[in-house]
C-alpha cells in the first residue's frame, strides 16, 4: 500500500527541509498558469452568457459589453492588487471581511468562496466536455456526464500529487491555447477589417432605436442585464489574493504581476471574443457552444479547417481543465483558513505528506462531483449559481476595502486613490450581484443564497462547540500554570533517574495541555504506588497554519519546548520522573507510532495512557466532530498487543 501510495502520490516531501518551500512555491508564470488559468477559461462561457442575453435583434450593443468587460476586469484586478498587499500570507476576501468588517462577514465570505470555489470545478469540468462533445453534436448525453465526472476524479488525483506538479502538467494545454486563440482573434478581427465601420453605424443607430421606441432607462437595463450575465468573465481574479502564502517572494510583486498577466490576458480575449460574435454573425446550433460556431465559420469546411477546429476545441477542454484546477488551489486555502479560525472542523487544516490540504482536496472534488450530477451538468444553470456566489464575495470584499480606506484616510497619502477604485469595483459587483438574483431568482440563484446562510448557520454551530471546549479544558491549564509559576522549580538540570519498580506510564498528549494534564493526574490516581516514571510523546502537527509562514515551524517548535519545561516542573513539584519525547510531522499517527516503537525499545512494563473529550449531551455537530486522534492511536496499539486506556474528559 504505500507504493502504491507512492506511485499514485508522489514522494513524501520533508517539511523541516529548508529548500522545500522553494519547491512548492510558484514564480508569477507558473500562478498566472495555475490562478489565472480561471478567469481566461471563463472566456469560453462568459462572453456567450452574455451575447446570448442581447439575442439576434440587439446583437450590436455587444461592442458596449465588450468595453464594459475590459474595464470590469481592470477595475477588479486593480482592487485585490490591495488586498495583496495588505494581507501577503493570503487569505483573500475570507480574511478581508473578517478583519475589516467582521467575523461574521468574514465566514458569510468565505462560505460564498467556498461555494464559489465548487462551482469553478463543477462549472469547468462541464463546459470542457461540452466543448468536446460539440464535436459530435447529439452524442448520447449520459456519456457527456460520465466525462464531465471523469474529469473532476482526474483533477481531484493531479492534486493529490501536489499544486506544483499539476500546474506543470497543464501548462502545455494553457500555452497553446493563449497562443492559438490569440492567432484566431487576430484573424477574426482583420479579416472583417471593412466591416468595422458598418458595426460602428449600426451600433448607434441601433441604440438610438432602442431609445427612441423604450426609452434610455430600457436601454440600460437591457445592457446592465447582458452584462450581468456574462458575470462569469470577470471570476477568477480573486484566486491570487487566496493564495499569496503559495507565491514566490516577493510574494507582493510576484501576486501583481500575475494579477496583471491575468487582466491583459482575460480583457484581451473575452473582449475579442465578444466582437467575434458580432462579426461573424453567430447564431445558436442546437448541441455546439458558441465559440464552436464561431471557430468553424473562421476556419471553414475543409479537412483541414476541420482539424485545426478539433485542435481548438481541445484546447479549450484543456485550458477549462486548468481553470477548474483553480478551485484545487483557491477552494482548500479559504476552507484552510477558516478551518484555522475553528469555523469548519479542524481537518481541513491538515496536509499530507506531499504538503498539500489532502481533506480539502477530497472535499472540493466531491462536492463538484456532487453538483454536476445533480445539475446533469448544464452550464446555464451552473453559472447563475456561480456568479451569484462569486459576487456576493466581491462586494463584501470591496465594500471592506472602501471602509478600511475611509478610516485610514489620515495616515495614507494615497487614500483618495484607492478608496476610488475599491468604491466604484464594489459598486460594479453589487449591481451584478443585484441583477443577477433578481433577473435569476426563478432559474437558481436563490439555491446558492439558501445554501450560504444554512452553511453559514452550520459555522456558527461549530464555531460555538470549538468554544466550549476550549473554555472548559482552558482552566486545568491556567491552575497548573499558575502553581508552577509561584513555585521556584528549575528545569534545566533536571536529569530523570527512572526507578525499577513498579510501570512505565506512556501518556499521548492531545493538543490541549489542560487534557493533557488532566489524563496525567487520573493516571496517578488510578495507580498512585505503581506510577512514578513517565514518559511524554509529543507530535506537533504540521498543518496550513504553520506551514505558510517562514517562521512558523520555530514558533511551532518553542510551543513544544514550553509544554515540556512545564510538565518537567510539575514532574519536580510531584517527585515523579519523566521523560519527553516529540516530534514534528505532518503524518501524525505515523510519527506516535515511531515514538511508541522507541519508547518500547527503552522501557519494560509500560500502560499507555491518552485523553479524549466528550460532550455530555451529544449534539449534531458534537457527533460530526467527533473524531478523536486517540481512538486511532487506541486501535494502532491494538495491533501490535499493547492497551491504551482512555481516560475521558466530560465537559459541558
Amino acid at each position: 500500500m504505500k507504493k502504491l501510495k507512492s506511485l499514485l502520490l508522489g514522494k513524501p516531501l520533508d517539511p523541516l527541509n529548508a529548500g522545500i518551500r522553494s519547491h512548492i512555491l510558484l514564480i508569477a508564470f507558473f500562478a498566472w498558469i495555475g490562478l489565472g488559468s480561471d478567469g481566461l477559461s471563463s472566456a469560453n462561457y462568459g462572453p456567450e452568457m452574455a451575447f446570448k442575453t442581447l439575442g439576434l435583434q440587439y446583437h450590436y450593443l455587444a461592442v458596449y459589453i465588450a468595453i464594459m468587460m475590459a474595464v470590469t476586469i481592470f477595475i477588479i484586478a486593480l482592487s485585490y492588487n490591495q488586498v495583496i498587499e495588505l494581507f501577503p500570507g493570503g487569505g483573500g476576501g475570507y480574511k478581508v471581511a473578517n478583519r475589516m468588517l467582521h467575523p461574521y462577514a468574514g465566514v458569510v465570505s468565505g462560505i460564498a468562496l467556498i461555494i464559489d470555489y465548487i462551482l469553478t470545478i463543477a462549472i469547468s469540468a462541464s463546459a470542457a466536455s461540452d466543448a468536446l462533445f460539440s464535436l459530435i453534436p447529439g452524442a448520447w448525453p449520459i456519456a457527456n456526464l460520465c466525462v464531465k465526472l471523469f474529469m473532476i476524479v482526474l483533477l481531484t488525483w493531479l492534486n493529490l500529487r501536489g499544486a506544483k506538479e499539476s500546474i506543470k502538467i497543464l501548462t502545455p494545454i494553457f500555452i497553446g491555447f493563449v497562443v492559438v486563440h490569440l492567432a484566431l482573434l487576430f484573424y477574426g478581427m482583420t479579416a472583417h477589417a471593412s466591416d468595422w465601420h458598418t458595426v460602428y453605424t449600426h451600433t448607434l443607430s441601433e441604440s438610438k432605436s432602442y431609445i427612441s421606441h423604450s426609452g434610455l432607462f430600457a436601454l440600460l437595463f437591457l445592457l446592465f442585464k447582458a452584462y450581468s450575465m456574462g458575470a462569469g468573465t470577470y471570476t477568477g481574479l480573486e484566486a491570487v489574493s487566496n493564495n499569496v502564502n503559495i507565491l514566490a517572494e516577493p510574494r507582493v510583486r510576484t501576486g501583481k504581476y500575475t494579477m496583471f498577466y491575468m487582466a491583459i490576458s482575460l480583457s484581451v480575449v473575452a473582449g475579442g471574443i465578444t466582437l467575434c460574435y458580432l462579426l461573424w454573425t453567430v447564431t445558436p446550433v442546437v448541441g455546439q457552444t458558441y465559440n464552436a460556431i464561431l471557430f468553424h465559420k473562421m476556419l471553414g469546411n475543409s479537412w483541414y479547417g476541420y482539424g485545426a477546429l478539433v485542435i481548438t476545441l481541445l484546447l479549450e477542454a484543456g485550458i477549462l481543465l486548468v481553470g477548474a484546477n483553480t478551485g484545487f488551489l483557491g477552494g482548500p486555502a479559504v476552507l484552510s483558513n477558516m478551518a484555522v479560525d475553528e469555523w469548519v472542523p479542524s481537518l481541513f487544516s491538515n496536509i499530507s505528506n506531499r504538503l498539500i490540504r489532502q481533506n480539502a482536496v477530497l472535499f472540493f472534488g466531491l462536492g463538484s462531483m456532487f453538483i454536476v450530477a445533480l445539475l446533469d451538468g448544464h452550464v446555464d444553470a451552473l453559472v447563475i449559481l456561480y456568479s451569484t456566489s462569486v459576487f456576493l464575495t466581491f462586494s463584501i470584499t470591496l465594500f471592506a476595502l472602501t471602509r478600511h480606506w475611509w478610516k485610514t484616510r489620515a495616515n495614507q497619502k494615497d487614500w483618495l486613490y484607492r478608496c476610488f477604485i475599491s468604491l466604484l469595483g464594489f459598486l460594479v459587483c453589487a449591481l451584478i450581484l443585484c441583477i443577477t438574483i433578481i433577473e435569476k431568482l426563478s432559474q437558481g440563484s436563490w439555491i446558492t443564497i439558501v445554501c450560504i446562510c444554512v452553511m453559514v448557520y452550520l459555522c456558527l454551530r461549530i464555531k460555538r462547540y470549538y468554544a466550549r471546549i476550549r473554555r472548559h479544558i482552558k482552566k486545568y491549564a491556567d491552575s497548573l500554570k499558575k502553581n508552577l509559576i509561584s513555585s521556584q522549580f528549575s528545569t534545566l538540570d533536571y536529569a530523570p533517574k527512572f526507578t525499577e519498580k513498579g510501570h512505565v506510564g506512556v501518556v499521548i498528549l492531545s493538543d490541549h495541555l489542560g487534557l493533557d494534564i488532566h489524563t496525567t493526574l487520573s493516571a496517578v490516581r488510578m495507580f498512585p504506588d505503581e506510577l512514578k516514571n513517565f514518559v511524554f510523546l509529543k507530535v506537533g502537527t504540521i498543518d496550513n497554519s504553520n506551514l505558510s509562514q517562514d517562521d512558523s515551524l520555530e514558533k511551532l517548535k518553542a510551543s513544544i519546548k514550553s509544554e515540556e519545561q512545564l510538565l518537567t516542573a510539575w514532574a519536580i513539584e510531584n517527585d515523579i520522573n519523566i521523560k519527553f519525547y516529540s516530534k514534528i510531522s505532518v503524518e501524525r499517527l505515523q510519527s506516535y507510532k515511531e515514538l511508541i516503537e522507541k519508547v518500547l525499545d527503552e522501557e519494560k512494563n509500560c500502560l499507555f495512557f491518552g485523553g479524549r473529550i466528550i460532550a455530555r449531551k451529544q449534539g449534531v455537530i458534537s457527533k460530526i466532530l467527533d473524531f478523536p486522534m486517540i481512538l486511532n492511536m487506541q486501535n494502532m496499539l491494538n495491533s501490535i498487543g499493547k492497551n491504551l486506556i482512555i481516560i475521558p474528559m466530560t465537559i459541558f
